[in-house]
């Protein structure tokens, strides 16, 4: 099992501040969104994890290196980030990943480190961790069928979906390999066909809801998604305190 997070964003919602730094690279008390992420991926007893760099990325294989308290750290560039959609910065990890099957984060949160463990215990394979809908206004909604199954996912589902959603995308998800490959399929002809704005959630979903393989885990505890400054306040006043105070 390997990690792999993605970190080619721009941070367009926080600039000017991100212009300079990358987002996963602010800090909050002390320490940045990258570094909590990559101990909570270290105490969950991960030992590999894959960084996909584009906006500011020499700045991040600077910071972090080769090696994270024991962990291998390797890095995909994904040249085409300004144009391109997080599946496409995932496919461009396709070659690393090889047969493993992964734990996908998103490099914007701040999230209680239970997660981890709680995405690599679970019976399901492929899932999409959800949280209790914040009513933040900005919610990738998630919905899921008797069976457990994703029925539907984003943030413009018809209202009759958004009442009955279990709750909102995390950006920490759990893909076997060969579910992987089925999304790396369908990046790779989304992108031939023109279609290059997707990210990688939409596909899996695609995917899933192809083969009914794609599960959600609900979890209760402390989370913020950084796009806003509102975020970042949210993340040092009530967020942190909850997970580390």
């Amino acid at each position: 099992m390997k990690a792999v997070i993605l970190a080619a964003g721009m941070g367009v919602r926080l600039r000017p501040r991100t212009s300079a730094v990358p987002k996963c690279l602010l800090e909050i008390h002390g320490y940045t969104l990258l570094e909590r992420s990559l101990g909570a991926i270290k105490d969950a007893g991960m030992e590999e994890c894959i960084i996909v760099l584009g906006h500011l990325g020499e700045m991040i294989r600077a910071f972090v290196g080769e090696d994270f308290r024991g962990m291998n750290i390797s890095y995909v560039d994904s040249p085409q980030y300004q144009t391109t959609g997080s599946a496409y910065s995932l496919f461009e990890a396709k070659g690393v990943i090889g047969e493993s099957d992964i734990v996908l984060f998103e490099s914007d949160l701040l999230y209680d480190p239970s997660m981890v463990p709680a995405a690599l215990s679970s019976i399901d394979r492929n899932l999409l961790l959800s949280v209790p809908c914040s009513g933040s206004g900005d919610e990738v909604y998630i919905c899921k069928d008797q069976s457990g199954s994703v029925r539907a996912l984003g943030k413009n589902i018809p209202p009759a979906l958004r009442e009955s959603a279990i709750g909102e995308l995390v950006g920490i998800s759990r893909f076997s390999n060969t579910f992987l490959r089925s999304m790396f399929d369908r990046i790779q002809d989304d992108y031939e066909s023109g279609a290059r704005q997707y990210h990688y959630e939409e596909t899996a979903f695609l995917v899933g809801e192809r083969t009914g393989e794609l599960k959600t885990l609900l979890v209760n505890v402390p989370w913020v998604e950084i796009d806003t400054k509102n975020d970042l306040r949210r993340a040092a006043k009530d967020v942190y305190p909850k997970v580390y105070g």
